[in-house]
């Protein structure tokens, strides 16, 4: 039973940890897609996923009370998956961005050219961008 309980343990440390950076990828591409980057001052995003990734590591020592060899460990286990979670945000966000892809070009297809124009005009509306370069080339 022991063993079954460190497993059950070690499986939900390892689910949280994704999902962490599951949510810090997604929120940290949502925040740049929005905010666009286009200032030629701003800090790189090199520095700025830095910056993001030391105020998380922060928040959470501070949200679960960690004592200061906790939220090294901690830091030390989120570095050390990060890698991990960026190649699996990549895997996630190409898998979606082709099914979006797929979605909106059928979409597309049954429109004239007056509606498409539209749907482009809603898509740059909500999403603040262009719609995806398959879109661009009128039928």
């Amino acid at each position: 039973m022991s063993n079954t309980r460190h497993l059950i343990h070690a499986s939900i440390a390892a689910f949280s940890i994704l999902a962490i950076g599951i949510v810090l990828g997604v929120v940290l591409d949502r925040t740049m897609l929005l905010q666009g980057l286009s200032d030629p001052n701003a800090v790189t995003e090199e520095q700025q996923l830095d910056s993001r990734h030391q105020d998380f590591h922060s928040e959470l020592a501070a949200e679960l009370g960690l004592s200061g060899d906790q939220a090294r460990t901690v830091h030390e286990i989120l570095i050390r998956h990060q890698s991990a979670v960026d190649e699996a945000w990549v895997f996630v966000h190409t898998q979606l961005e082709s099914v979006i892809d797929s979605v909106t070009n059928e979409i597309e297809a049954i429109l004239d050219s007056a509606q498409r124009e539209r749907l482009f005009e809603f898509i740059r509306e909500r999403h603040g961008a262009p719609p995806p370069q398959t879109l661009r080339n009128p039928h």
